[in-house]
């Protein structure tokens, strides 16, 4: 061994994160995620909006600190999943000068004995197939893989043809829509990010379309215009294969602000909406792996 080398040791502390340290934890986030399968905006701002909007609840993330810096984090947001208190992973980060460190296991640990003695009985997260060291840790840790979901991305010129039907399109303004009404469109359970729930935190930011033919609600559509990210698309089952998605998102269309949009974790079971946004001229971009624990 060169006589010059000395082996740096590093000791880290595990707590719940902070108010405070928000800018701490932003740093952790942008150097985490700088390098990531996909593109991640990672300014304080975005932060901040993924924060809100997932519902992140910083008394249940927590992080490893490496005397003063955050070093690793795991951000979480609770709420009630299936009847069960769940806690939701909104984010795991480990900047590259501490991985190979087992940080994540190590922040896991930590924070499962604080999450059951705050009542919550499952964990619930979201990881990119291609990251097979971190799926290998989440299983190691105790998660199964309950579904797999495909996300998708296009321009936004809709190839579809128009609507064979008369519609009549509602934007949703100043009170909230039917949500019962539009359950019973679902093929799938959207997944944390696309849920009501998240669609009503961020609900200033969010635009709400429904087609009317003859005065009956028979589709809708959930979407940000500044991001083209479409949370929730549906169609009456009666009323399927007449045109209704197919306009509701050349409206999506014309409504975004950017050049693309796109439809993110779409249950892989369910091939009527993934064969609907091929047609449409989406592409498939990542699959994600949907990941539960028991408490």
């Amino acid at each position: 061994m060169n006589e010059n080398y000395v082996e740096k040791k590093y000791y880290f502390n595990f707590r719940t994160i902070p108010k405070t340290h928000i800018d701490k934890l932003h740093n952790a986030f942008q150097l985490s995620f700088a390098n990531y399968h996909v593109n991640i905006n990672t300014s304080l701002a975005a932060l901040k909006d993924r924060m809100a909007r997932i519902g992140i609840d910083l008394s249940i993330s927590v992080a490893a600190y490496n005397e003063a810096k955050i070093i690793g984090f795991i951000i979480q947001a609770g709420d009630t999943l299936n009847g069960e208190k769940t806690a939701y992973n909104g984010g795991t980060g480990v900047i590259p000068l501490y991985r190979r460190k087992h940080i994540s296991t190590e922040l896991y640990t930590f924070a499962f004995p604080i999450l059951k003695e705050k009542g919550f009985k499952q964990c619930i997260l979201e990881v990119i197939q291609e990251n097979e060291p971190a799926i290998k840790t989440y299983k190691r840790l105790g998660f199964c893989t309950t579904r797999k979901l495909l996300c998708y991305k296009t321009e936004k010129k809709i190839n579809l043809p128009p609507a064979q039907i008369s519609l009549t399109l509602h934007i949703i303004k100043n009170k909230l829509p039917d949500w019962k009404l539009y359950e019973t469109f679902y093929d799938f359970i959207p997944t944390w990010q696309n849920s009501t729930a998240s669609v009503l935190r961020n609900f200033d930011n969010e635009t709400i379309i429904e087609a009317f033919h003859q005065a009956k609600v028979v589709g809708f559509v959930i979407f940000e215009s500044l991001s083209g990210k479409i949370s929730q698309l549906a169609v009456d089952r009666s009323y399927r294969r007449q045109g209704i998605g197919s306009q509701l998102l050349r409206t999506v269309a014309s409504f975004s602000r950017v050049p693309r949009l796109s439809v993110l974790n779409v249950d892989e079971n369910t091939s009527g909406m993934s064969n609907f946004l091929i047609r449409a001229g989406f592409k498939e971009v990542i699959t994600q792996e949907e990941m539960i624990k028991l408490l």
